[in-house]
């Protein structure tokens, strides 16, 4: 097996992945309009989606307040925090990395990574640039899983 850039920031790193799953489900965003707003899309899926989930019963379950998500999702404030935007994803269905792509927000995880660990962002630059497409990076991924096993 050569190894490839991404093999070798994975070996000098030592990482081992639990599971990588690429999500899909029902709800996808991806599909949507390039060009939607964050905002426009809560406000569709709170409607249509879910239609009994009031604008007040959405922000009492995040923690926020009416007003804060009415500006939100008439795009009259900036996307809410990654944790807010995870929250919203698990309540209305959504998968998390796609509304937090939306939102322009880094996954809570991420960001506890790259802080605990200076290497994690070259990681992720050296994955991004590689010209891999994401079944190629998760088949390296896979392939170093395994000899990791072995």
């Amino acid at each position: 097996m050569a190894q490839t850039p991404v093999h070798r920031v994975l070996k000098a790193l030592s990482i081992t992945i639990n599971e990588i799953k690429i999500m899909t489900n029902n709800n996808s965003i991806v599909s949507k309009d390039a060009s939607q707003l964050f905002g426009d899309v809560i406000r569709e899926a709170r409607l249509q989606m879910r239609p009994s989930l009031s604008l007040r019963k959405l922000a009492w379950r995040l923690n926020i307040a009416p007003a804060y998500l009415s500006k939100i999702e008439n795009n009259l404030d900036r996307s809410p925090s990654a944790k807010v935007v995870e929250h919203l994803a698990e309540i209305l269905g959504f998968d998390k990395y796609e509304l937090l792509s939306i939102a322009k927000r880094t996954p809570t995880e991420f960001e506890k990574a790259f802080q605990s660990d200076i290497r994690a962002p070259r990681f992720l630059w050296i994955a991004m640039s590689s010209g891999y497409s994401p079944e190629e990076l998760e088949r390296i991924i896979n392939e170093y899983r395994a000899g990791q096993e072995s």
